[in-house]
């Protein structure tokens, strides 16, 4: 475990971004086995708790840019997040975004292409995308999915889903995650929420699903993040 957060100081150490949360430094208590990472406050918590149904159309989009803008940064490091999740958004004190925990991204490159992958990478279960998700038929010990920019950009559409639609992916499917599990191995993707944010708005849905689409055919961040930035300035301009 010691290993790992090393590593994962060494990655978060290198960034430097306006929506990447700041490492500030570490600390290490001698009655304490593992090393501790301290960072910046953030006054308004996680994206999770931070969505509410008040909350303006275009302020929502900014947050949209916010997660695509510090995800196209990272991939631009070579850091895959592997783990972008709406817990995994920080929300500051402006109500801006900042991405965290790179944990999974820096342990990523010593199990490529093991079960390990399987079982512990790819996020939480309901922004995991589909094609490091096991098949339903087969021994997950025989399924090596391998973690790329692509997975990211699929779990960007699953937050960018949460953010618009206050959400979260597969919200029809109870706290079971034996039975969102099965979806993915079924192959099933999130359905479209019944949110006033995403009825009649078919250009948000459609960004989703090209998040969602076969791993080569989706956007790089960069594309993400301009398409989301158009997005936003549309909704402003209909205000």
């Amino acid at each position: 475990m010691e290993v790992r957060v090393r590593r994962e100081i060494v990655v978060w150490m290198g960034l430097s971004h306006d929506n990447i949360v700041r490492l500030l430094g570490t600390i290490k208590n001698p009655d304490y086995p593992f090393i501790g990472m301290v960072s910046d406050w953030m006054d308004n918590g996680n994206l999770a708790d931070f969505i509410v149904e008040g909350l303006a159309l275009p302020h929502r989009l900014q947050i949209t840019c916010d997660v695509a803008a510090g995800l196209a940064y990272l991939h631009s490091k070579d850091v895959i997040h592997g783990d972008l999740t709406s817990g995994n958004v920080l929300i500051d004190a402006t109500g801006r975004a900042r991405l965290v925990d790179f944990g999974l991204s820096s342990i990523m490159a010593a199990f490529e292409n093991t079960s390990f992958l399987t079982l512990t990478i790819g996020g939480a279960l309901r922004f995991r995308a589909l094609e490091i998700s096991p098949p339903l038929h087969g021994s997950p010990e025989d399924f090596h999915p391998t973690l790329t920019t692509a997975c990211d950009i699929y779990s960007l559409g699953s937050v960018t889903l949460q953010i618009l639609s206050g959400q979260q992916p597969y919200y029809n499917i109870p706290q079971n995650d034996a039975l969102v599990a099965l979806a993915l191995a079924q192959q099933r993707k999130p359905d479209r929420p019944k949110s006033q944010a995403l009825i009649g708005r078919d250009e948000y849905w459609d960004f989703i699903l090209q998040c969602w689409s076969k791993a080569q055919e989706r956007p790089n961040a960069e594309e993400a993040h301009k398409s989301l930035i158009r997005l936003r300035e549309e909704a402003l301009r209909a205000q």
